[in-house]
């Protein structure tokens, strides 16, 4: 469809999706990958749990788009959501869960540890590029208004010489009663 918009709620099951380390269960998930083609809008991502999971036992990382968001409503699922994915980029979703509530899955060689050690430095190259970002942007801001403020005492300059050198005066009155 070209003219007008379409909602699209997809279900599926995914056999050995859990990655299973030393002493943590994973799942890292693609949910837009960045060789799509069209800007994907107002995704929203539910997984749910096998089984209710204790809240503090449940660690959730998002990753892709800043405007992106995760969070666990309940013990049995976690939702991502985010509003615009432009091609090119990608939304994935990594959490963590008691090794115990699985029975098989891939194996893993991490521990909890590194994972979350992983997620953090992730989290702090993050917050640097947004530093960076900021940074740049208030000082483009900065450039800017500089040369706002010369355009603009140019543009006075220019006016007081027009004033001043450039405008002719009123022509005299043809005869003395102003007519030709």
């Amino acid at each position: 469809a070209d003219d007008e918009k379409k909602t699209f709620t997809f279900t599926y099951q995914v056999n050995n999706a859990v990655t299973l380390h030393e002493n943590t269960a994973e799942i890292y998930w693609k949910i837009v990958g960045s060789e799509w083609e069209n800007t994907q809008n107002n995704l929203q991502a539910v997984f749910n749990l096998p089984e209710e999971i204790p809240g503090e036992e449940i660690q959730a990382w998002a990753h892709g788009p800043l405007l992106g968001t995760v969070s666990i409503p309940s013990n049995r699922k976690i939702v991502y959501q985010v509003r615009k994915v432009p091609p090119g980029e990608f939304f994935e979703a990594r959490f963590l869960m008691p090794k115990n509530i699985f029975s098989n899955g891939v194996q893993g060689s991490l521990s909890k540890a590194k994972i979350i050690r992983q997620e953090e430095k992730f989290i702090a190259q993050t917050e640097r590029e947004k530093q960076r970002k900021n940074i740049l942007g208030k000082f483009l801001l900065g450039f800017s208004l500089l040369i706002n403020l010369f355009v603009l005492w140019y543009f006075i300059k220019q006016q007081k010489r027009f004033f001043k050198y450039g405008k002719d005066p009123k022509l005299p009155k043809v005869n003395l009663s102003g007519r030709l």
